[in-house]
Formats: structure tokens, C-alpha cells, sequence
């Protein structure tokens, strides 16, 4: 049961697909080609990460500037 809740964790669950990602990728193309396939998926992802991101960070500051001006 401990292994399937350590799996489970976010930032495992997300290595664990990277990783199967990563060694199927590499079986139909060459170097160049899946780092340059990769390359493009973190360009489209990144910019989400970034905007979920930024939305999280202001979600916390908010509750914690109007809890100081009351």
C-alpha cells in the first residue's frame, strides 16, 4: 500500500511518465530528433506551468494581504 501511495505522489507519477516518455521516444527516433521533439512539448507546456503557476502564487497573496488590512 506504501508503494502505491509513494507512486501516486505528484511529482513521482510525473518522473515515472517522463522517464517511459523519454526511453519510448528514443526508440523510433535519433538524438537530434527526440530532444528536438521534447524541446517543443516544454515550449507549449511551459507557458501553461508558468500561468498556473503565477495564478497559485496571487491566489495565496490575496487571502494573506486582506487577513493583515482587517
Amino acid at each position: 500500500m506504501n508503494v502505491l501511495i509513494f507512486l501516486g505522489q505528484p511529482i513521482v507519477a510525473v518522473g515515472l511518465g517522463l522517464i517511459v516518455a523519454i526511453l519510448t521516444l528514443g526508440r523510433s527516433l535519433d538524438r537530434h530528433e527526440a530532444l528536438t521533439e521534447m524541446e517543443k512539448g516544454m515550449a507549449s507546456a511551459g507557458i501553461i506551468m508558468l500561468v498556473t503557476g503565477g495564478g497559485g502564487a496571487l491566489g495565496q497573496i490575496k487571502p494573506s494581504f486582506v487577513c493583515r488590512r482587517m
